[in-house]
């Protein structure tokens, strides 16, 4: 699949706009663009909106707050054509692409609607660790599974987070999705602690990691048969 680099906007020459000539049908781009914004917040709360829901209340003015405050350039979109299908969020540098922030909430939903909204979404923070890519989440367009654009994104978030000198990508699983966890253990995540988190929906999560030197190899390796190719 073509890989185009790109931060909340598409970039020339790979993918016009909307309704246009496709140089390539199938991509996976870096950022989320404008036009793009309104699927990848229906994407993201159709994966999510069970977890966002009890504090986003009601659903319409959750998914517009949503849509206004996502972080575009913390994302990998997967597209087919003019359809964004696919997207992983993921904290880099301080920010993520969904960030819940008091200050946001309070100015949205006033100081006692902002300040329990703040209070319940403050049990799903989460932070990464030093050398670690956290996954922000990851959806598929449920017209498009099946067709490899899953595992597509998992290699680019790992790709993504070696390029940036990372040693390893960290995402959380819920235990009542048994279907996704495969697709993670397919791209080389492991299984790496359980824990009970008090959330809105008192679920268990699963933490795992891509380790680093699984990575690295490959890149060492890659590099390798490039030199001795060179010195031939």
């Amino acid at each position: 699949m073509p890989w185009c680099e790109g931060f909340g906007r598409t970039p020339a020459g790979a993918h016009r706009k909307a309704g246009d000539l496709l140089e390539y049908k199938r991509m996976i781009l870096r950022g989320i663009s404008d036009w793009q914004r309104h699927q990848a917040t229906e994407l993201y709360w159709e994966a999510f909106g069970w977890k966002l829901q009890p504090a986003l209340r009601p659903a319409e003015r959750g998914i517009a707050w949503l849509e206004s405050t996502l972080v575009c350039d913390r994302a990998l979109v997967a597209v087919d054509g003019d359809e964004l299908v696919g997207l992983v969020g993921f904290q880099l540098d301080g920010h993520a692409l969904v960030e819940l922030r008091a200050r946001d909430l309070l100015r949205e939903f006033g100081v006692f609607g902002g300040t329990w909204r703040s209070l319940l979404l403050a049990l799903l923070d989460r932070k990464p660790r030093p050398g670690e890519l956290l996954m922000d989440g990851i959806a598929v367009h449920p017209g498009s599974r099946g067709r490899g654009f899953g595992t597509e994104l998992l290699n680019a978030v790992i790709a993504l987070a070696h390029d940036r000198g990372l040693e390893r990508v960290r995402l959380d699983v819920v235990d009542t999705n048994p279907a996704a966890q495969p697709l993670y253990e397919r791209v080389g995540f492991v299984a790496t602690r359980r824990t009970k988190t008090p959330s809105p929906e008192r679920c268990r999560w699963s933490s795992a990691s891509r380790p680093s030197d699984t990575t690295c190899r490959r890149a060492a390796s890659s590099r390798s048969s490039q030199e001795r190719r060179s010195r031939r």
